[in-house]
């Protein structure tokens, strides 16, 4: 019997906990801890867990294998406490979303004795009150080890994530932080800009009482506790700058075609343009091969920000200049 040591236990750790015990009761051992005796205690009286131990060293110190379901920002700090409990041989995985930081967080901190892997169940859910016994079945589970890690770790976290009804998803460390910018950051970001370019206007009480379900939808990560997102945040910069980036790229996009007087006419770019997003987002919605879709053919970036920072007719006569002394 497997001894695992759940650390965090929000809606991903107590889920783990409910499932393995559900499903795997004379497979796994589950301990529990959280910093928040709060929720330690709502995890152990919901059946969540086998044992709750109330000492970081003494959930881990026998564990056979650890997994960290903190917020990403936690655990830097808890690898360096947890370094001097854990047995050699034991394996630990995560469940966060920044999957380069933390795995260069756990081999500086962690003993070489242990093997880590990277890992993030794509999920969703918020507390410990929606979690459950199904929580990932059928879900990807993406699992980003390097070379160094031992073949056994390998095969141990591949049996947890297997037993936790999920399936394992192979992905390099640089390839999962650029999809998880990309599809998780970047609404982050985008949600929270456009609650407060409305909220910041002088108008935004008047303007609340036109804001329908739609912008609900587009805003709704701002609601997400800014503790669980600056984790994920701060903890992938460098890719989440490239993907808003991409993002300020579409909106001068949009802002030029808006500009031509044709942009209501049924050939126009701005049409052509709102049918491909559609088109992609029927595609992936009913998991369809998704078709190839090019960028229309509009004045670059920096022209754009150009025309935004002295106006589109100045612009338009230093492109010409420009062009002239090419």
């Amino acid at each position: 019997m497997d001894r695992i040591a759940i650390i965090g236990l929000g809606y991903i750790g107590a889920s783990i906990g409910y499932t393995l015990r559900l499903n795997h009761g004379k497979r796994y051992r589950v301990v529990g801890f959280d910093y928040d005796s709060k929720t330690q205690q709502k995890a152990d009286k919901s059946g969540a867990l086998d044992e709750s131990n109330w000492a970081l060293g003494d959930a881990i110190r026998d564990a056979d294998i650890v997994v960290i379901a903190t917020p990403a920002a936690a655990a830097k700090e808890l690898f360096s406490d947890m370094a001097g409990y854990l047995k050699p041989g034991a394996v630990v995985t995560d469940t966060t979303s920044t999957a380069g930081t933390i795995t260069g967080w756990a081999e500086e901190y962690l003993p070489k004795s242990v093997g880590f892997i990277s890992g993030h169940p794509l999920v969703s859910g918020v507390g410990i009150e929606e979690a459950n016994g199904a929580a990932f079945s059928g879900a990807r589970w993406a699992l980003a080890p390097t070379a160094s890690v031992p073949q056994d770790a390998v095969r141990r976290t591949i049996r947890l994530v297997e037993d936790l009804g999920a399936k394992p998803l192979f992905i390099s460390l640089e390839e999962h932080d650029s999809y998880i910018a990309a599809a998780t950051n970047l609404p982050i970001i985008v949600s929270n800009a456009m609650m407060l370019a409305a909220a910041r206007s002088p108008s935004w009480r008047e303007i609340g009482k036109f804001a329908t379900d739609q912008f609900g939808e587009v805003s709704s990560a701002s609601r997400f506790n800014p503790d669980l997102s600056i984790g994920s945040l701060t903890g992938n910069t460098e890719m989440t700058i490239h993907w808003i980036d991409q993002m300020i790229i579409e909106l001068a996009d949009f802002r030029v075609m808006l500009e031509d007087e044709s942009c209501a006419e049924p050939d126009s770019l701005l049409l052509g343009t709102l049918n491909d997003a559609w088109d992609a987002r029927l595609r992936w919605e009913n998991g369809i091969e998704p078709g190839v879709i090019e960028r229309p053919a509009l004045p670059s970036s920096g022209d754009m920000m150009l025309g935004v920072l002295v106006g589109h007719a100045v612009a338009e006569r230093l492109r010409g200049v420009r062009n002239r002394t090419d």
